[in-house]
């Protein structure tokens, strides 16, 4: 069996063989095209092309020349994009340690300052999911007020702020909060957009015994969502926010405190200002 090629020309277009040169092959004959080749091969038995030196093979191609680099290189560009083996590389040519010499190891300041700013976040969420929430246990505000201080003394609130907190003036969905222009969800000087389940696990947020009731709904919430999604999932999205409501804080309030609030759950999403794609119905 014989192989003849038909290569790319200086343009960079494929030169297809000629039909006419096709049809003179009198043994059975077909035209293949390899996927990512530069190449198409017409695949023949005729023993008049037998003879690479004859003038009839000169007419129909050239010799076919496999470049085993280029093989290599396709075959291992296709199956790094077909299933990830940590053998992956923006540029097929290039070796791994090669491209992390050239694009990781030599990041511009502006790519440093982006680079810590990454790991500061990080570091101040591990922090903020390990400190113990700030809740109130009192329903007098005069008793409250006079135990908050203590509790919050890290973030350095006014005597007015604490007031409103105790108050209720300060109230969001889930919690009171210090702070809303704060930035430590989004933009610094605009009201905060994270989601309600975020405050479980915010360090500017306040829990007293009137936001119980939304609390359960929380609660009643990640139960629905629990049940709908597969568990690795669920533990990613809201696992610890799950965990700071039912261990830390609900636990500090008393019996009678939530049984109350308990009345005044209905266990539906509209009790929640939820996105169209939070719901669980």
């Amino acid at each position: 069996m014989r192989w003849a090629h038909a290569p790319v020309d200086t343009r960079g277009r494929l030169r297809t063989p000629d039909p006419a040169a096709v049809r003179q092959i009198r043994a059975e004959a077909r035209l293949l095209e390899v996927d990512g080749a530069q190449h198409r091969f017409a695949v023949h038995d005729d023993p008049q092309y037998l003879n690479p030196q004859t003038v009839e093979w000169q007419a129909f191609g050239e010799p076919l020349r496999i470049h085993r680099h280029r093989i290599r290189t396709t075959f291992a560009n296709r199956r790094d994009k077909r299933a990830w083996t940590g053998r992956t590389t923006i540029d097929p040519n290039r070796t791994a340690r090669v491209e992390g010499d050239q694009y990781l190891s030599r990041p511009s300041p502006a790519q440093q300052d982006a680079l810590h700013a990454v790991i500061e976040d990080a570091q101040a969420d591990l922090v903020r999911r390990a400190t113990t929430a700030v809740v109130i246990t009192s329903q007098d505000p005069v008793a409250a007020a006079q135990a908050l201080p203590g509790q919050v003394a890290s973030l350095h609130l006014t005597r007015t702020v604490i007031a409103e907190l105790v108050g209720g003036q300060r109230d969001v969905f889930t919690a009171a909060c210090a702070d809303q222009l704060a930035g430590l969800h989004g933009p610094a000087g605009q009201p905060c957009p994270a989601r309600p389940w975020v405050c479980l696990l915010c360090p500017l947020a306040v829990f007293a015994p009137r936001h119980a009731p939304n609390l359960l709904r929380l609660k009643a919430f990640f139960a629905r969502q629990f049940r709908q999604m597969p568990v690795a999932q669920f533990m990613a999205v809201f696992g610890a926010y799950a965990h700071r409501l039912d261990e830390d804080i609900l636990p500090r309030f008393g019996a009678a405190v939530l049984t109350a609030a308990a009345g005044e759950v209905a266990d539906t999403d509209e009790e929640l200002p939820l996105r169209p794609e939070e719901v669980t119905g």
